[in-house]
């Protein structure tokens, strides 16, 4: 239900904005700004927002890391690990820490990432979903980034007058 009160939420507070396109050749720092549903879809989509200039990226992702982003954004603790959790605990007991997670390609309407981690004086690039490296990062306390790339061949949010058209259809 927490998921349902935050799309709608989102929705409302999204109004009129719209994704942009950014064409910075580093990568841009990004942070988690919401969790909301696509309508046409029923899919969870996480929103990632560029610090610098609010850019928004939507990434479509599964119900199961959904939930454990949403769990870590409100900082709900489950009794049990799950799975994110006990990646963050099998690096923390192997003393490895998360440098950063980057967006790294949109690939056939499939976003990349990879998770940069240093142990032992090594840095490592592990392949990731992004829904996995935000789960990861967000329990490390690590940077989200993404790619000029990536933010330029990003999906477009529906504007606030198309969905509301897509409701009013609806009803």
């Amino acid at each position: 239900h927490r998921l349902i009160l935050l799309t709608l939420l989102l929705l409302i507070d999204l109004g009129g904005s719209t994704v942009a396109a950014a064409q910075p050749a580093r990568p841009v720092e990004m942070k988690v700004k919401n969790l909301v549903i696509d309508p046409n879809t029923n899919t969870p989509v996480v929103l990632l927002e560029a610090v610098s200039d609010k850019q928004l990226l939507p990434i479509w992702i599964d119900v199961p890391e959904a939930r454990a982003i949403s769990l870590e954004i409100e900082q709900v603790k489950p009794p049990r690990p799950l799975t994110h959790d006990l990646i963050r605990n099998i690096l923390e007991g192997l003393g490895a820490t998360v440098q950063r997670v980057t967006i790294t390609e949109l690939r056939n309407s499939t976003y990349l990432a990879t998770i940069s981690l240093s142990h032992k004086g090594q840095e490592l690039q592990i392949d990731s979903r992004p829904s996995d490296a935000i789960a990861v990062a967000l329990r490390m306390k690590a940077p989200i980034y993404a790619t000029a790339q990536v933010l330029q061949m990003s999906k477009q949010l529906p504007t606030q007058a198309s969905r509301t058209e897509q409701t009013q259809k609806r009803l």
